[in-house]
């Protein structure tokens, strides 16, 4: 990661001249942002805060308005870091007061950029847009390339936040070209990356490799370890659900290798966390806990309460699934609270979702599948989840899927399915087939609320078909150990 940082204290001293007009102070303030750029870099944030103190102290004492609003941006770059979102919302938004001041578009856009991704992150995809859409009008107004390829990264991850996978895919193969043109070929193998993650979500995992395979070449070629390491997790997530489980491991082994080695603590904990989730998927969940706790661990050392949080959620899964429902809980609990404390809404949106799914999961347990209040409790947080989706098309596909398991409801069975195939979801259109089967082989009891024609072996039959496709050992187990599946499933 040295190379990110001499590139990182090159480019700001290269603008030194022409952001600060006064050469003598201005170069004093250089100084300390080159320092606390570095020193956010590297995890040490704290030291980082005060080298921008000191940095602002000097830009006031000689009134320089540009020095001061250079620093200020930084610092809502490193509250960022800590996931301090309300913190990064106000920097950006008194760097942003300063440069409209002095004129500088390009300040400008960076802050408008910095408001609509700390608004992103608080779950608030409507708001982040409208900031990231006037920062693309000023980078593309100033020929920018730079700049618009990164906004438009942007703008294709809310969009696919949001479900609308055609519109997120156009973003990131505009912002990679872009980003060719003005040979920033980080940022390019960085939009290969995401348009093979789109590629891996809706199943087509050769389309998926593909670029994978091409962001990583890239960045081998531009000796970008860090991220070389995580592309090389990413293809092997591919490959265990492709069923090569052996390689998959392998491939994700050598990526932690080499983030432990080159010291990047937050690759490690993404690769920890991508070893637990194949562990889980093969069914080993009390290797998948041993590596989410581990990737946890590290995220606390690091200071990244949102992946954290994101983190405990996974933990809180995994126990839900191994019948573990009061160690459950207290996970969820957690990432809940760290999620609140942060204003985190889409981790608190998931929060629900697994809170929702875990009252169910207990209820049944407890040999009443739907006693009133266990329904209600499950009902609360589905529409909980609802409503912190905020027009999030794929977080209220997840919340109609929690609602149909608690009502019954074969339309909302049938509008969650039928969502999760319009965004290529093929993982969670699997586990609602599973669900509404489970729900038809219940059926007489409350008979009513399914259709005349629908059948519980079709439904755990495409189940079963797609959990085979995705490698995901663990959840075909459960289609077969379904209560009267052997009567409900079709002959092959």
């Amino acid at each position: 990661m040295l190379d990110r940082y001499r590139d990182n204290v090159r480019s700001l001293a290269e603008k030194a001249k022409r952001r600060f007009p006064v050469i003598g102070h201005g170069m004093v303030v250089m100084i300390w942002l080159n320092r606390a750029d570095v020193l956010n870099l590297t995890g040490r944030t704290e030291p980082a805060l005060e080298s921008i103190a000191k940095g602002i102290e000097w830009a006031r004492r000689f009134a320089d308005a540009r020095a001061e609003a250079e620093c200020i941006h930084l610092q809502s770059e490193v509250y960022n870091s800590l996931s301090r979102y309300d913190d990064m919302l106000g920097s950006a938004e008194r760097s942003l007061d300063l440069f409209q001041k002095i004129g500088d578009d390009e300040g400008r856009a960076k802050n408008l950029n910095s408001i609509g991704f700390a608004c992103y992150a608080k779950g608030d995809y409507h708001r982040a847009l409208e900031y990231f859409d006037q920062a693309l009008r000023i980078r593309v107004r100033n020929g920018d390339g730079n700049g618009q390829a990164a906004t438009l990264a942007n703008i294709g991850t809310v969009h696919y936040l949001n479900g609308e996978t055609p519109r997120a895919l156009e973003c990131f193969a505009e912002a990679s070209g872009i980003a060719e043109r003005n040979a920033n070929y980080r940022l390019q193998a960085a939009m290969l990356n995401n348009i093979g993650a789109i590629h891996e979500s809706r199943g087509d995992y050769r389309g998926s490799l593909e670029h994978y395979a091409r962001s990583l070449l890239i960045q081998q070629k531009v000796g970008d370890s860090s991220h070389a390491a995580i592309t090389g997790s990413n293809i092997g997530l591919i490959r265990g659900t492709l069923g090569d489980h052996a390689e998959a491991l392998r491939l994700l082994s050598e990526a932690l290798a080499v983030q432990r080695e080159i010291g990047d603590r937050t690759g490690e904990a993404v690769s920890l966390n991508n070893i637990g989730l194949m562990h889980c998927r093969l069914g080993d969940h009390a290797r998948a806990l041993e590596c989410h706790r581990e990737s946890l661990r590290i995220l606390g050392e690091v200071g990244d309460s949102r992946s954290q949080a994101y983190n405990l959620n996974n933990i809180g899964r995994v126990q839900l699934e191994l019948g573990q429902h009061a160690a459950a809980r207290q996970s969820l609990v957690a990432s809940e609270a760290i999620a609140k404390e942060i204003g985190e809404t889409e981790i608190m949106r998931r929060v629900c979702i697994s809170l929702g799914e875990l009252a169910l999961e207990a209820g049944a347990a407890a040999g009443n599948p739907t006693p009133e209040d266990v329904r209600d409790r499950a009902g609360a947080y589905a529409a909980q989840a609802l409503e912190l989706s905020q027009g999030l098309k794929s977080g209220e596909a997840e919340a109609v899927l929690l609602q149909a398991r608690i009502e019954r409801d074969a339309r909302k069975f049938a509008d969650a399915i039928a969502a999760f195939e319009e965004q290529g979801r093929a993982f969670d259109a699997a586990r609602a087939y599973l669900y509404y089967g489970e729900a038809l082989l219940a059926r007489d009891a409350d008979a009513a609320s399914f259709p005349a024609g629908t059948t519980a072996g079709e439904c755990l039959q495409r189940a079963t078909e797609l959990f085979s496709r995705l490698g995901a050992r663990g959840w075909c187990e459960r289609v077969t150990a379904a209560p009267g599946l052997a009567h409900a499933v079709p002959d092959q």
